[in-house]
């Protein structure tokens, strides 16, 4: 099940006064404030090697044909939104992707993620370079890899659904923050 908009984190890049040695938390060398928050990450299967079936472009098979499975990719989203200070694109990047049982401080996982991309023109996603303009925003989305299920809670088709809380480590002109979704469940198989 996707759920939207359940944690809100705040990133301030702003020039700092020491220009040797580490920056202080939130502080990077653009001058760029980014907003940035974990709004949907939907638990499924890694479709990175499989494709629909010859002549199945929308998701149903063509009369007298067999389907093969179908499946439905793990992602994330991210909205971005960064204020007019800055005189320059930062890099917004991934470090990694962990799943914890809900209310646990042990992770169970961690996921590969892969192909940045972001919404363009209210219609689609396309490939993103990860670079975040000044005053600007992007809804950015990231495949996943799939949870090991068996793992996690004894199979796919396992009941009750367990409950899971993503933390996602990112970096934003260098500076890592993490994001944090509670309340996530594996996605149905459902074909919809």
């Amino acid at each position: 099940m996707k759920l939207n908009l359940a944690s809100f984190a705040f990133f301030s890049v702003v020039a700092g006064a020491c220009s040797n040695g580490p920056l202080n938390p939130g502080v990077g060398p653009h001058g760029l404030t980014v907003r940035a928050s974990l709004s949907a990450v939907s638990l499924a299967e890694d479709c990175a090697q499989k494709s629909p079936p010859a002549g199945d472009s929308a998701g149903t098979c063509i009369a007298g044909t067999q389907c093969g499975d179908l499946c439905q990719q793990s992602n994330l989203q991210i909205d971005l939104a960064a204020d007019a200070g800055g005189t320059e694109g930062v890099p917004v990047e991934i470090v990694r992707v962990r799943v914890f049982a809900s209310g646990s401080d042990d992770a169970l996982s961690e996921l590969a993620f892969r192909a940045p991309q972001h919404w363009v023109d209210n219609s689609s996603y396309a490939a993103w370079d990860s670079k975040l303009e000044p005053a600007s925003s992007e809804k950015a989305s990231w495949k996943l890899a799939a949870p090991d299920w068996a793992t996690l809670d004894s199979g796919r088709l396992a009941a009750p659904q367990a409950v899971y809380r993503i933390e996602v480590s990112l970096k934003i002109d260098g500076e890592e923050r993490t994001l944090t979704l509670d309340g996530v469940t594996r996605e149905p198989l459902v074909s919809t």
